[in-house]
């Protein structure tokens, strides 16, 4: 008989890519002008803060996308366990 798999590594692989890739967006703080008084100064810094809302936001999702990666395989598992125990698969 066929012994159903689940491929936790490449799962894990997957998860943790992506969990690596959230951790690298970085970003650079604003040297604060205090000698300019340009409306466009404003609009950078306002620009600048609305990207870096975007990026954590972004980084976020992208964790929660690594976690439900894992809590699938995980029930994945579970599912092929109870189907393995209920059919006689050993």
């Amino acid at each position: 008989m066929q012994k159903i798999q689940n491929l936790d590594a490449v799962a894990s692989k997957h998860a943790g890519a992506i969990e690596n890739a959230a951790g690298s967006l970085m970003c650079g703080e604003i040297t604060p002008d205090t000698m300019s008084n340009i409306t466009a100064k404003s609009k950078c810094i306002e620009a600048f803060n609305k990207s870096r809302d975007e990026r954590e936001n972004y980084k976020k999702l992208m964790r929660e996308d690594s976690s439900n990666i894992l809590t699938a395989s995980a029930k994945y598992n579970e599912l092929d366990e109870n189907v393995r125990n209920g059919i006689g698969l050993f």
